[in-house]
């Protein structure tokens, strides 16, 4: 009787401790954001978003403090974060969750003109960069990713496999929302399971 209830203890224990719980999202530190005009990009309002505009240096705040946020690095001027930023946000405004957008081509922080920022953010990012032609890693927009606890999560870069003809289809849409909705869905406060 007592190894049975011994067996029965340390079951309870395993089980108790298993890697099916979900792991808190902590959210110690305050990012300084501020409202941004996202009406640049194809079908996203101008106000009306789920965007707030940060810099690097808050990116690297949130990680330096093992805390968490999501985060779009994007530019303007780049085909697919045209063709994709309204499905980010449709999915961050459905959700309730603020999306931390870092421009490229900000004149604060211009990662394309700025080499030992590039190189920095590269380094935080190494694990989640794409790769160029040559096989390099570089960083490549539009690049939706998760900060949790001060470590680099979930991620997507552009299609990433997803072929998106000019005007998309149903299916395509429905495919890339699926994955931006696994993105950000840790984050929200709505529709958890």
């Amino acid at each position: 009787m007592k190894k049975l209830l011994c067996i029965l203890m340390v079951f309870c224990v395993l089980c108790g401790c298993s890697s099916s719980q979900k792991e808190t999202i902590n959210y110690t530190y305050d990012i300084v954001a501020k409202k941004v005009d996202m009406s640049v990009y194809k079908g996203v309002n101008s106000t009306d978003n789920c965007f707030m505009e940060v810099g690097v240096s808050q990116l690297f705040n949130v990680i330096d403090n093992e805390s968490s946020g999501l985060f779009l690095l994007g530019r303007s001027n780049c085909n697919c974060c045209q063709r994709v930023t309204r499905y980010i946000n449709e999915v961050g405004m459905n959700l309730g969750v603020t999306i931390y957008y870092i421009d490229a081509n900000s004149e604060e922080e211009n990662l394309v003109d700025n080499k030992e920022l590039q190189d920095k953010l590269q380094e935080y990012m190494y694990d989640i960069l794409g790769t160029d032609e040559n096989g390099e890693k570089v960083l490549l927009t539009p690049h939706l990713f998760q900060v949790i606890n001060g470590k680099l999560g979930d991620n997507h870069i552009c299609f990433d496999g997803l072929e998106l003809d000019v005007s998309p289809t149903l299916d395509q849409i429905s495919k890339l929302e699926s994955v931006y909705e696994r993105i950000i869905k840790p984050f929200s406060t709505i529709n958890q399971d």
